[in-house]
Parts: C-alpha cells; sequence; structure tokens
C-alpha cells in the first residue's frame, strides 16, 4: 500500500514545474518501463500484480505491489 505522502508527491508530479523541482517524473507501460529501467537510474516503482519482474529490478529500486485502485489515486 501506498504511503499518503508517497500518493502526494506522485500527484504533485503533474504540475511540470514540481516535476523539474525534485527530478522526477512518471512513466506508464510495460514497454516503457522496461526501456527506462535500461536508459535510468530509477528510485521507485508502483506496479500491480501482473507487472511483477523482480529478475529485471536492480536491488537499490523501491518496489511496491498496488492494486488498480491505488494506482488511481495517483
Amino acid at each position: 500500500m501506498l504511503s499518503k505522502n508517497k500518493i502526494k508527491l506522485l500527484r504533485s508530479l503533474s504540475v511540470k514545474k514540481l516535476r523539474y523541482e525534485h527530478s522526477l517524473f512518471i512513466a506508464e507501460g510495460h514497454k516503457t518501463v522496461n526501456e527506462l529501467l535500461r536508459a535510468f537510474e530509477c528510485d521507485f516503482i508502483a506496479a500491480t500484480e501482473q507487472w511483477h519482474r523482480p529478475d529485471i529490478l536492480p536491488d537499490n529500486i523501491d518496489f511496491q505491489i498496488v492494486t488498480a485502485d491505488e494506482l488511481k489515486q495517483i
């Protein structure tokens, strides 16, 4: 389950100014996330059970399984 602070941060990334301020962005979709994992250093991934791919994730990534309803909150 995502914390209230994490949800608040993720929601704030819809504002361009805050994305630059935090140096963060959100990527969605299986293909996009897999490609970005190879190109960027990632801090956090929230994914549903069906995406869960622990074999390709580096150990230093904060990875959380969430429900579709939790993703809708973001």
